[in-house]
């Protein structure tokens, strides 16, 4: 029996009414028309060979010989003569995919142990093949700089973006994109990867290309937002393929690129200005658019999905948890778990301004305070909308702070459980509720922004749909192909429809029926709908059909979309399709909702997130291009690495995307894989428990390797999206009996639902999901183990502060009684070593910590280990159960850990970091940094440290091995870099450097000698990156150069003890450059962690059990123990 802890995660909303091919768009209260040069709306389609002239496949069929490609299995970009897809089945890495025999040790690199290793070995590698096969695939490593490589689960799943940068400037819309599964390099597509002729010198001055744009707008310019930059935007040298030479079909226009702000308008505004000639070829708007003491909590109501007074979910719920909310308890502040729970014992005032772990409301009505003595801190609920608050309430404890706050945190949620390795669900999201304006709401890059009522529509900061689908936006700017995909407002859409199960985006948006954009709802009052069912033509829409039905003739022109119209309007297409999935196509192939839904939301967080553009304007296989969304999908459902002998889903995938136009003729439809797998659904049984529940999985499956467990709540019950608390491991020669998972943080008295699905040897393996169970937690016994207590002793070794293999050590934490009564015969029950299973426990088990412990009591527990089989500078991780007479077998988990092991610390008068040979113990804590030599590191060597580029919303992080500095200590390092120049008098992209202790306490070190920081703190509030207000370096300087650090700005300022050098670049959502690069660090004066000298040879502990041998195994004892 085992039971596993769960681990802690728009649009534009522009409403249309069409009359043929005339529109009229609410979007922002805006008289401003945005506009593009038809020279930049790009009509392609990729081509197979066979649809080419004789002549010109000839050469290409050669160059697939030479990949090993199959004909079949390649789309020609016909205007770059380049591959815009391939879909091989090659090796790459070490997987299990088919054929694929390759290990680290041949390929001359040591296993990655863990994800960031990974990445970079996986980037190396496809930068080598890039380079191998540079004559077939007609792609110039020169072009690339760092792309980024997105790691799902183990390693199954690997997705690869890189941008194109040209002689330093970067090429719009133009990238390579790659997918390996399980090893094998499965999907490769070159993006406008067109021959570059175009000089890049510019003919004009940013300042004359700003009076240019200035001369063709009415309104007033008042100033740039953001410094200009140049880029090449790739143009369309004939209008149609008919009218393109292979190779000639894409030209490329230098432009400054301009942020204008517009005197009285609050758009996000770009402009393109070919920097040659001065004319202006683009204005627009980059905003998406909308259209007893342990049992005290914080609650509030909240709107469910609309305020249209509609029950159950159009009218407010009184007392839904404030998920993860801010409680300040005599001047601490501490987040709720997910019930909205106070996680420990305290009867003193508690408050909340919902400035949360992972959301915080701004309300434009005002501040949100509230506070209570009392158990309960309720928020209330009240009538009215907009700024009305309940009786007592703050100016900004409203409607749509309070519902937002529930709503955005649970599609968060969803998200981390779908992508725990992606940073942005995890990180706080600013939402701005009650705007002064009315009828929209929008996704500006760092926040998602919503409307007061007014102007015939309702407040969009009360409406589930407007969160969920704003939030998708910056989702979609957050996935593995880090830009808003094309056209961007479906994949929104279904992020909304995932969550809510509901195809009517933003009920109640509208008094009526929306427009349809020319094929009207039948049954939605929002902005869209995106089942095709509920619209007057009563068909799916797709690229050719005749009016109202093809997005051909229905959305017109005025979009760089794949057809041409407004992003709303084409969105709808493969919106359409993701919602046939899981409501039409799945169902019809036998499988039911509960398990339907999951699969939809499975693939479209992978595999739509590699989805740049979803689709081309293609009749009948629009689907073709590798950065779109159908291949993308079957990519993520495949379990083998190889496409072309089917997925598990192929079928019904194919079926929903072909219906739409948008599926691809290769692969051979076939459903395939996963035999031996898992494929009846799992039985379970849930319990009650005092905030929690536990979730019996009560068969196993024959080829079932773990089970995920999903749990949803609200009014709707299981018929919604899901968030998946958990997995269970099965192990190894598991038999019929059963698994348990312990579900912590909800809220007593309400109702919750779970269901689990088996997983096979690939995530793609899944079973049927589990009936849906409810389940009510009550008041009653329960433990807290407090992890943030957690002390680690070394009893014996070599008297340095690491963990070393051998040494005996313990390990204390505090046991709190945070339910009700008393609790006995608190003990310690199991112990695990999962980071390092051969580790020795040298306790036995069970161990007592209390007798007796009553409600709000804390004690103390401890445990004896000794590690083993410990590499430098791992994390050694500890599991204790515990649990009590009261609990009934239920185990309680806390999980500790302590970095940095097998380490001695050596003194060095100076050291240099030069990365010559390898990284020199500095660590990627996220983000991106690599190691390169592409330019030449600083005074003569050859490698040094380069951060990601032309990125926006980055947060790169790297940090160097531990040190003791001293007073006396100084330090020289030299940078080279090309970051956004200050703009409007504001510096927003930055990069600096400071030391981290080992509470996570971060000192800017300032430079007092040499290149200094030029960009200062005083930002305006709305940056995005991850080290404002510090100050740091910034603005174009790509010549390497040193700065210095005296003892008094070093030494003298560093924290004492152990600490890290921690290099930070960030950049927010707008601008950016070649990025960061530094080298040559040297420091004086230091006590170094290196690698522990001592022999790895464990001798006996000095004991082994507490109770002198009266129970137990002994058999662990002996002389000597490797």
């Amino acid at each position: 029996m085992r039971i596993l802890r769960p681990f802690a995660l728009a649009l534009a909303f522009g409403l249309t009414l069409t009359t043929g091919a005339s529109a009229l768009v609410y979007g922002p209260a805006s008289d401003i028309a945005g506009f593009r040069d038809p020279s930049i709306n790009i009509a392609n389609a990729y081509q197979p060979l066979a649809a080419l002239a004789p002549e010109d496949a000839a050469a290409l069929a050669d160059a697939l010989a030479a990949l090993g490609v199959a004909p079949g299995n390649a789309f020609v970009d016909v205007r770059s003569n380049r591959w815009g897809t391939l879909m091989p089945a090659m090796p790459l890495v070490p997987g299990g995919g088919v054929g694929n025999d390759l290990d680290w040790e041949t390929l001359g690199a040591a296993a990655p142990a863990n994800a960031k290793e990974l990445e970079r070995a996986v980037w190396k590698r496809f930068v080598e093949y890039l380079s191998a096969n540079a004559e077939s695939l007609r792609v110039d490593v020169a072009d690339l700089p760092q792309g980024k490589v997105t790691v799902h689960g183990a390693g199954d799943l690997i997705q690869i973006w890189a941008p194109r940068v040209h002689d330093g400037i970067q090429v719009r819309d133009s990238s390579l994109t790659a997918v390996v599964n399980r090893g094998n390099l499965i999907l490769f597509g070159a993006i406008k990867w067109g021959d570059v002729e175009t000089p890049g010198d510019p003919a004009i001055t940013a300042a004359q290309a700003f009076a240019a744009l200035a001369g063709r707008i009415e309104q007033p310019v008042v100033f740039q937002r953001k410094a200009a930059y140049l880029e090449y935007v790739p143009t369309a040298a004939g209008e149609t393929l008919a009218d393109v030479e292979p190779g000639r079909g894409y030209g490329h226009v230098l432009a400054w690129v301009l942020s204008p702000k517009i005197e009285g308008d609050a758009g996000r505004w770009e402009a393109l200005v070919d920097a040659h000639t001065g004319d202006v070829l683009a204005l627009q708007d980059l905003n998406q658019y909308a259209g007893g003491p342990a049992q005290r909590r914080v609650q509030g109501g909240v709107l469910p999905v609309s305020n249209d007074g509609v029950p159950p979910d159009g009218v407010e719920q009184a007392g839904w948890p404030m998920p993860w909310a801010d409680l300040t308890v005599l001047g601490n502040t501490v987040f709720a778990d997910v019930g909205g729970n106070l996680p420990f014992c305290s009867g003193a005032v508690m408050s909340t301004s919902l400035d949360g772990q992972f959301m915080r409301m701004n309300d434009n009505c005002g501040p949100i305070s509230d506070s209570t003595g009392a158990d309960i801190l309720d928020l209330g609920t009240s009538a009215g909308t907009d700024c009305t608050v309940p009786p007592g309430g703050s100016p900004g404890n409203t409607h749509a702070s309070r519902s937002g706050f529930h709503e955005l945190n649970q599609v968060k949620a969803q998200a981390r459980g779908q992508l725990p390795g992606n940073l942005w669900p995890q990180g706080v999201l600013q939402a701005n509720m009650n705007i002064n304006s009315t009828c929209n709401a929008f996704w500006d890059g760092s926040t998602v922004n919503f409307y007061r009522s007014g102007g015939g529509c309702a407040n969009t900061g009360e409406l589930a749909g407007v969160y969920d689908h704003e939030w998708g936006h910056g989702m979609d700017n957050f996935d593995a192909v880090p830009t808003i995909s094309n056209p961007g407002e479906g994949i929104a859409d279904i992020y909304a429809a995932l969550r809510l199960n509901d195809s009517c985006m933003g009920r109640n948006f509208l008094p009526g029926n929306c427009s349809g954009y020319g094929d009207p709802c039948t049954q939605c009052s929002g902005v869209r709908d995106i089942d095709w069912a509920n619209r007057a033509s009563g068909q799916p829409h797709d690229i050719t059909s005749p009016f109202p039905v093809g997005i051909d003739a229905l959305c017109g022109s005025g979009g760089g979309t794949p057809c041409g119209g407004p992003t709303h309007c084409e969105g709808a297409v493969y919106a359409e399709a993701v919602w046939d999935l899981f409501n039409r196509d799945l169902p019809t192939a036998g499988v039911d909702h509960v398990t339907a839904i999951e699969i939809a939301a499975r693939l479209t967080y992978l595999g739509g997130g590699m989805a740049n553009n979803w689709f081309q304007c293609v009749p009948n296989f629009g689907g073709c291009n590798a950065d779109g969304g159908y291949l993308n999908f079957l990519a993520a459902d495949d379990d083998d690495g190889d496409l072309a002998n089917g997925t598990p889903n192929m079928q019904v995938i194919f079926d929903a995307f072909d219906r739409h136009e948008i599926a691809c003729n290769v692969p051979t439809v076939q459903n395939g894989g996963c035999a031996g797998g898992p494929s009846t659904a799992p039985a379970i049984a849930v319990t009650a428990l005092d905030k929690g529940a536990l979730v019996d999985i009560q068969t196993v499956p024959a080829g079932t390797v773990k089970y995920d467990v999903y749990r949803t709540d609200g009014v709707f019950g299981c018929d919604q999206g899901k968030i998946k608390v958990g997995s269970v491991d099965v192990p190894v020669n598991a038999t019929e009996s059963s698994l348990l998972f312990a579900d912590e943080g909800l809220q007593n008295g309400r109702e919750y639902w779970y269901t689990v699905i088996a997983v096979g040897s690939s995530d793609a393996c899944r079973s049927p999901a589990a009936t849906c169970t409810a389940v009510t937690p009550v008041p009653g016994p329960n433990l807290n183990v407090r992890e943030e207590t957690g002390s680690f002793t070394f009893n014996t070794g070599d008297g340095d502060v690491f963990l070393d293999n051998c040494e005996e050590s313990s390990l204390s934490f505090d046991v709190s009684n945070i339910g009700t009564g008393t609790q006995t015969n608190v003990r310690i029950v199991s112990v695990e070593f999962p980071s390092h299973p051969t580790s020795l426990l040298t306790v036995s088990l069970p161990a007592v910590i209390d007798n007796s412990m009553n409600a709000c009591q804390n004690a103390t527990g401890s445990i004896s280990f000794q590690p083993r089989d410990m590499a430098s500078d791992d994390t050694f991780v500890v599991e204790v159960g515990v649990t009590s007479d009261e609990l009934g077998g239920v185990v309680k988990t806390g999980t500790f850990s302590i970095g940095f092991v097998e380490s001695d610390l050596q003194s060095f008068a100076s050291k240099n970091f030069d990365f010559e040979a390898d990284e020199n113990g500095w660590v990627v804590d996220q983000g991106t940094f690599v190691r390169t030599d592409a330019i030449g590191g600083a005074n003569g060597t050859t490698w040094y440290e380069q951060s990601s580029a032309f990125l926006n919303m980055q947060c790169d992080v790297i940090r160097s091995p531990l040190m003791v500095v001293d007073p006396a200590s100084t330090m020289s390092l030299y940078t080279n870099f090309d970051i956004e120049p200050m703009s409007a008098g504001t510096w927003y992209d930055r990069a600096n450097i400071g030391f981290l202790d080992t509470g996570g306490a971060r000192t800017l070190l300032t430079p007092d000698g040499g290149r200094l920081y030029n960009a200062d703190s005083s930002g305006p509030g709305t940056y995005g990156g991850c080290n404002e207000p510090e100050e740091g370096w910034a603005d174009s300087m790509p010549v390497w150069d040193d700065s210095t650090w005296s003892a008094a700005a070093f030494g003298q300022v560093a924290p004492a003890g152990l600490a890290q050098l921690e290099v930070i670049y960030g950049t927010d959502p707008l601008a950016n450059g070649d990025g960061f690069r530094f080298d040559e660090v040297t420091v004086t004066d230091i006590d170094l962690q290196v690698a522990d000298g001592q022999t790895d040879v464990c001798m006996a502990p000095t004991f082994i059990f507490a109770d002198g041998f009266e129970s137990g195994d002994t058999s662990a004892w002996s002389n000597a123990v490797p």
